[in-house]
């Protein structure tokens, strides 16, 4: 910035000195000019000379004769800016993240897989129609309960707009089955013919046990529900007397025909166990008996009961 206002002063000192030798020739050849235009030419050439350092302007000056001289003010060319490449940040993005809403573990439905091919039913009973399946390898959401846990309330894995039941023994829950509310169904069907439910007794085998007669019944659950509680009464056909009952047990069920002590508490579905009767003191050799067997899938003679019948003959 100094050498650039030095050049200035030399350039003006320069312009003065011309002046004043351009004041002195024409001073003979115009000798009626006055001093004061003189001045007030020097003074506008002063001027000029400030005015084009503000502007950021060269002063050109062309040669002297000694009969003429011209001042040339050259204004220099404004310099185009050179192309300068702009750099516009993108206005940053952001992705809304999912905000996590608190679920309550009431609203989780457990998850319901199945061991084997299972029929989805409209009622916690075989007795019910088969209205869908859960297959092995496919899973559903549980969204009730019978008030025993034997079945399941499920949405219905072929027909996403219904719900059946499924039989606990061949699925699964992955959850609280707990927190599950118990489920009505729909009033049960006119029951089938006897072959397709409830259970059925194979043999009654009569034997000393402990010096007194006991009928061993071999009895097998047809059904797809656990068989819990059950009555058993036995009667004499020849004289009409009982012989055994009607005694009720929470846990009828024998593993064989050779042990009163193995009382059991269920019978599971398709599953085969013995029940026994102590007959009493009226019980003839030779006379033939009938048996009367309920069994039912709740304690206390509870839920489905289901009766069956035998004759069998004493020795």
């Amino acid at each position: 910035m100094r050498d650039r206002e030095l050049s200035y002063r030399v350039i003006l000192g320069a312009i003065i000195c011309a002046l004043l030798l351009l004041i002195s020739a024409c001073s003979q050849f115009f000798p009626s000019k006055s001093v004061v235009d003189i001045q007030a030419e020097i003074n506008t050439a002063v001027a000029a000379t400030v005015a084009s350092r503000h502007s950021e302007t060269e002063l050109a000056v062309t040669a002297i004769s000694p009969s003429t001289a011209q001042i040339t003010i050259v204004q220099s060319a404004t310099p185009t800016p050179s192309p300068t490449t702009t750099h516009t940040q993108p206005a940053p993005t952001y992705t809304q993240q999912p905000s996590l809403t608190a679920v309550s573990t009431s609203t989780v439905q457990p998850e319901i897989w199945a061991d084997v091919n299972t029929n989805c039913r409209l009622g916690p009973s075989r007795r019910y129609k088969v209205d869908g399946y859960l297959l092995v390898g496919t899973t559903s959401n549980v969204y009730g309960r019978d008030s025993a846990d034997y079945w399941w309330y499920i949405q219905n894995p072929t027909k996403d707009d219904r719900f059946c039941w499924v039989w606990s023994e061949t699925t699964h829950v992955e959850g609280n089955p707990n927190l599950l509310p118990v489920i009505t169904p729909s009033p049960m069907p006119k029951a089938p013919t006897k072959c397709c439910w409830g259970f059925s007794v194979s043999r009654a085998r009569v034997q000393e046990y402990g010096g007194e007669p006991v009928v061993f019944f071999r009895v097998h659950n047809n059904s797809f529900e656990a068989l819990e509680s059950g009555r058993v009464q036995v009667d004499d056909l020849t004289t009409g007397k009982r012989l055994f009952g009607p005694q009720t047990s929470n846990a009828p069920f024998l593993d064989s025909d050779s042990c009163l002590a193995s009382n059991r508490d269920r019978l599971a579905p398709g599953q085969s166990l013995s029940i026994a009767a102590t007959l009493n003191k009226h019980a003839k050799p030779g006379h033939y008996a009938k048996a009367v067997i309920t069994l039912c899938t709740r304690e206390g003679l509870g839920g489905h009961c289901y009766k069956s019948t035998i004759k069998f003959k004493l020795k």
